[in-house]
């Protein structure tokens, strides 16, 4: 399929939608049911090594399956899952950015986000070039400490970050239980963008650290855009990417207070999206005419 791949979900959603609704509700709605899906992994992975059953929904989920069922029918599942699947082969690529800007918006409101190649490249420059490969020298030493002096390997971590990197990335399983209460003295590394769009920037970013920084969760995101789809985007393709985030939906460079908005405003800001359509672009609009009205911007 290849990178071309994304061009499938958009035929896939496309005969889902049928002219019915905008692509951009059918869009939201995949992204939504994805997002949930991906939520609800950990919990039934506990259930079914537990007592071998699936975990049951919250209800704020359920509600959202039975939603969906009668929005769409029970047929257009299968296709929603085949596009689901291909998210998930394809979870180092932006295919949801790129479904969103050549199906959802086509490039409606400058909603073209920047090429996935220029944004290797970028990270390339930034984090690739560096001597310390973006990884923080006292994470190398902590490693060093607990991992490799005691098993004999000392010598790899008087050499440099990359043979280190190299060496747990190999021996990841090793590394994170000889490591033990010493990842508490690792240093995260953060990144952050103020216009996330997709996340396709921030994805790689963290590509372009060492697989074995990722897999200890050694990376914290921070994504900020003014658009809620694409905040709903950047969350999905973090999660596949199985990285630390948080990201926001509010316009970064307006000068606002959070301190000064009314507390169910901030309580709104700082938890979950409500699971429904409707409530869910009924709380965002609160958030955002409150932070436009402080802003002396409404």
């Amino acid at each position: 399929m290849g990178h071309d791949g994304h061009h499938e979900i958009i035929k896939m959603l496309d005969k889902i939608d049928g002219g019915r609704w905008s692509s951009r509700d059918t869009f939201r709605d995949f992204c939504l049911m994805v997002d949930a899906t991906l939520e609800s992994l950990p919990a039934h992975y506990a259930e079914i090594h537990k007592t071998g059953t699936w975990a049951p929904d919250p209800p704020e989920t359920a509600k959202l399956w039975a939603d969906m069922t009668a929005k769409y029918g029970k047929p257009a599942w299968e296709t929603f899952a085949r596009c689901f699947t291909i998210l998930l082969e394809h979870d180092k690529e932006d295919y949801l950015g790129a479904v969103f800007e050549e199906w959802v918006t086509q490039g409606h409101n400058g909603q073209f986000f920047t090429p996935w190649n220029l944004c290797k490249f970028m990270s390339a420059m930034m984090i690739g070039d560096r001597d310390d490969g973006g990884v923080p020298e006292l994470s190398v030493q902590v490693v060093a400490k607990y991992v490799l002096t005691p098993i004999g390997a000392a010598h790899v971590a008087m050499t440099s970050v990359e043979h280190v990197s190299e060496w747990v990335t190999h021996n990841l399983e090793t590394a994170t239980l000889a490591l033990g209460e010493g990842i508490q003295e690792l240093t995260p590394i953060s990144i952050s963008d103020p216009c996330c769009g997709s996340g396709r920037m921030l994805m790689a970013a963290v590509l372009q650290l060492p697989e074995w920084v990722r897999r200890m969760n050694l990376v914290y995101v921070s994504g900020i855009d003014i658009d809620a789809d694409c905040v709903l985007m950047t969350k999905i393709n973090m999660t596949l990417l199985g990285v630390n985030f948080h990201a926001r939906c509010v316009n970064a460079l307006l000068d606002v207070d959070w301190k000064n908005l009314p507390s169910h405003v901030r309580e709104a800001y700082e938890g979950p999206l409500p699971v429904d359509p409707a409530a869910r672009d009924e709380t965002i609009k609160e958030i955002r005419d409150s932070i436009l009205k402080q802003g002396n911007l409404l």
